[in-house]
Formats: C-alpha cells, structure tokens, sequence
C-alpha cells in the first residue's frame, strides 16, 4: 500500500461522518425553525392540546372577554354560603383556589362558573378562562354570553379557509 491510501482511508471514514453530522444539524435546525414559526402565527394553550391525533376539531380555545366578564364575581364569603345553601348546607365548597392553591380569605372576589358553580379567585381564572372553554376542575364546557337567540361561539378560529373559484 502506498501512502496515499493510507492517507485516503481514513480521510473517506472522515468526510463520511462529517457529512452525516452536518446533514443532521441541517434537519434538525429545519424542524426547529419550523415548530417555532407554528408557536409565533398564535398558536394557543400549546401544553393542553393534543396533536398526535391531527384532528383539529379537539383543540380547545378559550372563552372572549365578553363572556368571562358576564360571570358573576361574588365574594368568597358569599359564594360559600350560596353553594353550602344549595349543596344541602353541609359545607362541602372548596376553601382553597385550585388554580393557585392559596385559601380563600373571606373578603377575597371570585368568579362562579355558571354551567358547573365551582368558583375561582378572578385573578387566577380569568387568564385560565382566556385560554379554556372548561372548568379547570371537571372540564365541563362552559357556556358563552349569547347575543339574542345565537350563542356567540365559544371557539376562537385561528384559520383562515380560502375557496377557489
């Protein structure tokens, strides 16, 4: 063998291995790239949908302002005696905002959810309601204001459908 070969062998094996490592880079950056420009065209609530299915119509979008606002924002206090007086009185409400974990003080204003009655510090459900149509504790969908006899959609639509002619 001469030196040349020995030279070259070992060269091959190199720009080999140096070409399967940029191309990977190449891709790897590629798919990068991508899933970010995804999250910056507005994706939302990206820890809770579910994509492995690719059935668009589980996403799930957050009630408008409009309807959060409609909400009735009572103070603790108040809102505990209404859901005890209606639970029977045997004091079963919560005493602690599942959202934020934090004991409700007596003064402290919450929001009850209408379809479910489970209440929320409004600081901690607003943004959460902003984002989910549902209860953060038994996910029943919540209902949208309505605007005479037609529900306003409770779905934000973050699509644009184009029809050619």
């Amino acid at each position: 063998m001469s030196s040349t070969e020995n030279i070259l062998a070992p060269f091959g094996v190199l720009l080999f291995v140096a070409a399967i490592v940029i191309l990977t880079y190449f891709f790897a950056r590629r798919r990068r790239d991508a899933d970010s420009s995804v999250r910056l065209a507005g994706a939302t609530a990206p820890s809770d949908r579910d994509t492995s299915d690719g059935d668009e119509g589980d996403l799930e979008f957050g009630l408008d302002e409009a309807t959060i606002l409609s909400y009735p924002r009572i103070q603790y206090s108040q809102a505990a005696k209404d859901i005890g007086a209606a639970d029977g009185g045997d004091g079963s409400y919560d005493s602690s905002c599942s959202i934020c974990l934090s004991d409700y003080q007596d003064t402290d204003t919450v929001r009850v959810l209408p379809e479910c009655k489970h209440f929320f510090h409004v600081k901690c459900v607003d943004p959460w309601l902003k984002q989910h149509s549902t209860c953060p504790i038994c996910r029943k969908q919540q209902i949208a204001a309505t605007d005479g006899d037609n529900p306003l959609p409770t779905r934000r639509s973050r699509h644009v459908l184009f029809i050619r002619r």
